[in-house]
């Protein structure tokens, strides 16, 4: 269980504050949702912007445990910092995000994470195209997904085309990922013998279609579908493919109220491995981000 009990968030004049903001392009600009608005420093032809961000966590099982749980407080320092390059309607963006995670208690533990990502965003009137690129070099810590801590490393690179029909939006979008686990560990040992986290490298091709309806100023409902194959490295794991549908919203609600919630169903096939054999799976899906 962990329960978040101070949140402090405040600017570092890097160069500047505040996030980018390219005026008449709504999406344009590369927005960050771990971070603070920045409308950053114009320095011709560039506009460069920083910030920082602190939080301290109490989390009060840090290794998941049924019985016997560790306590630990958790400090974060987020330093980020980029550049932008507007060019008439377009705009080019590269920034780069470090997390610092300092365990008080089991320090051992503590870890940093590395975020670096780009956009190329060009509006031609009628329509716009976006090519978008993040790398990530982190760890999963105890008590997150895996109760040891592994390191590992995504690349993740989209190509996306859409237009805007006054209150109607379409995009199109295409993802091709890379997950790499940085660990020879084992995770389980069977009579058919053993899977280790390299055998989870995988590939990731993803396509996605939306529609979207703006009912308010900030707020849209919103229509998507997904399908995607999943390919690992290793014959141990199991491929897939995958269908999903969703409703959801996303917009401003107010002022301070940020919402992006999406609810559906989806299915997937699993190819039978030589050492797991996954059931294939229909079921509902729900996003919060």
């Amino acid at each position: 269980m962990k329960i978040l009990v101070i949140k402090n968030t405040f600017l570092l004049l890097l160069i500047s504050s505040i996030c980018v903001i390219i005026p008449n392009n709504s999406h344009a600009q590369l927005e960050n949702p771990d971070l603070p608005y920045r409308e950053g420093l114009k320095v011709k032809p560039l506009i460069v912007h920083g910030a920082y961000k602190q939080e301290v966590q109490l989390d009060t099982n840090v290794f998941l445990e049924n019985e016997d749980a560790k306590f630990d407080v958790i400090t974060i320092f987020s330093p980020s910092f980029g550049v932008e390059l507007p060019y008439y309607d377009h705009n080019f963006s590269v920034d780069y995000d470090i997390r610092f995670n300092l365990f008080g208690v089991y320090n051992d533990h503590s870890y940093i994470d590395h975020k670096v990502r780009g956009l190329a965003d060009l509006d031609f009137n009628n329509f716009y195209i976006q090519l978008f690129d993040e790398y990530r070099y982190f760890s999963d810590r105890a008590g997150t997904e895996d109760t040891n801590r592994v390191k590992r490393q995504n690349n993740f690179l989209s190509a996306a085309i859409g237009s805007e029909f006054e209150q109607l939006k379409v995009d199109f979008k295409y993802t091709f990922g890379v997950e790499d686990f940085l660990s020879d560990e084992t995770l389980y040992t069977s009579t058919q013998g053993s899977l280790d986290y390299h055998d989870k490298d995988r590939f990731l091709n993803i396509f996605t279609g939306e529609v979207s309806y703006r009912f308010l100023p900030k707020t849209s409902i919103l229509f998507e579908s997904e399908a995607g194959i999943l390919s690992y490295h290793s014959k141990k794991s199991s491929n897939s493919w995958y269908t999903e549908t969703t409703v959801g919203l996303r917009g401003d609600l107010k002022k301070d109220l940020t919402i992006n919630l999406k609810a559906g169903i989806r299915y997937q096939s699993y190819d039978t491995s030589t050492l797991t054999d996954s059931d294939d799976y229909l079921g509902p899906v729900a996003r919060a981000q």
